[in-house]
């Protein structure tokens, strides 16, 4: 088994490629839109990814408060 060693410059560019991958609408690649809101009442907040182009919800997230 082969074992790639990185060094800091490499696993940079690839934390960078994955984050603006993160960000991006996966039809169209427009940069993704965040909206929180926030349920008091069940102590979350609601992250939505949105593209504002083609319209498309990439991803909700669940964070509870504590």
């Amino acid at each position: 088994m082969e074992v790639e060693n990185f060094n800091n410059e490499q696993s940079e560019k690839r934390y960078d490629s994955y984050i603006e991958a993160m960000n991006q609408c996966p039809l169209c690649t427009t940069e993704l839109e965040i909206v929180y809101r926030v349920k008091s009442d069940q102590e979350k907040v609601l992250e939505e990814a949105q593209c504002p182009s083609c319209k498309v919800k990439a991803s909700t997230k669940e964070h509870h408060l504590q």
